[in-house]
C-alpha cells in the first residue's frame, strides 16, 4: 500500500528527474531498494526549505509541514536539528 508520504516523495522526484517512470519508483520501494526514512527525511527539509524560501518563518513551516505529513512537530525538529548523519 501507497501512501500519501511516499507520493509525495515520487511527486517530488519526478519533477526534478522528469525521465523516471513513476511505477519504476513505486516498485522499488515496494523492494525495499529505496531506504525510505532517507527519503522521508529528504522530503521533510525539502518543503520546509521551500516553505521558508515562500517567506514562512522556519518554527511556522516546520508545524506546517508535520500537520501535512501527519507527524509530529518533534519529528519535524529532529530532522531539521539533529539527524546531521544524513547529508542532504
Amino acid at each position: 500500500m501507497i501512501t500519501s508520504i511516499e507520493k509525495k516523495f515520487v511527486e517530488i522526484y519526478r519533477q526534478k528527474h522528469p525521465e523516471s517512470e513513476e511505477k519504476t519508483i513505486f516498485a522499488l520501494m515496494e523492494n525495499n531498494l529505496i531506504d525510505f526514512r532517507t527519503c522521508k527525511i529528504a522530503l521533510i527539509r525539502y518543503f520546509v526549505h521551500d516553505c521558508v524560501k515562500r517567506g514562512c518563518g522556519k518554527r511556522e513551516a516546520m508545524r506546517l509541514i508535520a500537520d501535512d505529513m501527519a507527524c509530529s512537530y518533534e519529528y519535524v525538529r529532529k530532522v531539521m536539528y539533529y539527524y546531521n548523519d544524513i547529508n542532504i
